[in-house]
């Protein structure tokens, strides 16, 4: 018989506080709980969410269920999780200049993303000429503080492999802070693992 996790409620407060990010626990109030789209709830959640009378809805489930539910539309707004048209986002590549080594200058190119004409988020991928032919380097990856949250970050990434693969790319790599760790939850989601690493940064690739 399986053993039930005890858990007060300073203990679920305290963790809770770790849950927070890209596909934890993204808002809460005393009826409510949205969670991410991906996220799987724990057991010892689940127990608490039972006691409490909990209701659980994804984002997606919730943006579906505002204009219905005036306490889920403030909660949604409140936490700047409104989720918006595709339409209201673009996505543009352009050749920016790499300018680290001038007797042979990487390429690099940078995919920016749009809402409504605002930049919200950017990433730069660099290819090494001294590295393995087809070995390319994801240089800094980037959203706006009040669009985190929307899926926006796994949607750049994508766009990114897509372009990598149309310019012959077979390999991506990138480094990390160890303590960024809602980085390091959306890397190993998108299938980049770890094989080295710095003083400062966990290295991290993936195959295309």
């Amino acid at each position: 018989m399986k053993k039930k996790i005890k858990i007060t409620e300073n203990q679920f407060n305290l963790i809770k506080e770790n849950l927070f990010g890209e596909e934890g626990i993204k808002a809460m109030s005393k009826d409510y709980m949205i969670i991410g789209d991906d996220y799987m709830i724990p057991d010892w959640l689940e127990e608490f969410i039972k006691k409490k009378k909990i209701t659980v809805y994804t984002i997606t489930q919730a943006n579906s269920l505002r204009h219905k539910n005036s306490t889920i539309n403030h909660i949604l707004k409140q936490e700047g999780l409104l989720k918006e048209s595709e339409d209201n986002f673009r996505l543009a590549f352009e050749k920016v200049p790499f300018a680290r080594y001038k007797e042979d200058p990487w390429d690099q190119f940078q995919l920016t993303l749009f809402y409504k004409d605002k930049q919200v988020g950017n990433t730069n991928i660099v290819r090494n000429p001294k590295a393995e032919s087809g070995e390319w380097s994801i240089n800094g990856f980037f959203i706006e503080k009040e669009y985190q949250g929307h899926g926006l970050s796994y949607k750049l990434m994508q766009k990114l492999f897509d372009f990598s693969k149309q310019h012959g790319v077979k390999t991506l790599e990138l480094g990390v802070s160890p303590d960024n760790y809602s980085a390091r939850k959306v890397y190993d989601k998108m299938g980049f693992t770890p094989y080295d690493k710095t003083s400062d940064y966990i290295l991290m690739r993936k195959e295309l």
